[in-house]
């Protein structure tokens, strides 16, 4: 079973909505696959905008990680070391292990699409 035959399943099953699926390599796109809706009446296509929620910050950290490992960041490195405007309030003690384990003491801003955020 093909990937794609995978997911129409999830989605005819009513395990998610729908979904997207994009494929590259070297930094080339070699495929895109779209089926469902992303809401009602939302057809999953190559315009349409995901709510990433939560899935996000696996992303996020998972990269962040990969550029520790090549020792391109640090995880005590300042947020402001990356992002010169992040400062105000206390934000030039917070570190990057601060931020991937949500010890930053920042407040949330925005409401999750996710009961486990």
């Amino acid at each position: 079973m093909s990937i794609g035959e995978r997911l129409e399943r999830f989605v005819a099953d009513g395990d998610m909505p729908g979904c997207a699926l994009a494929v590259a390599k070297g930094g080339v796109p070699v495929g895109e696959w779209y089926c469902g809706e992303m809401a009602a009446g939302k057809p999953a296509g190559e315009t349409t905008i995901w709510p990433l929620a939560c899935i996000s910050a696996v992303y996020t950290a998972a990269t962040v990680m990969a550029l520790v490992e090549r020792g391109e960041l640090t995880l005590s490195m300042a947020g402001r070391s990356l992002l010169p405007s992040f400062v105000e309030g206390g934000r030039d003690a917070i570190r990057l292990r601060h931020l991937l384990t949500h010890t930053s003491g920042l407040a949330r801003t925005t409401r999750a699409a996710c009961a486990t955020c």
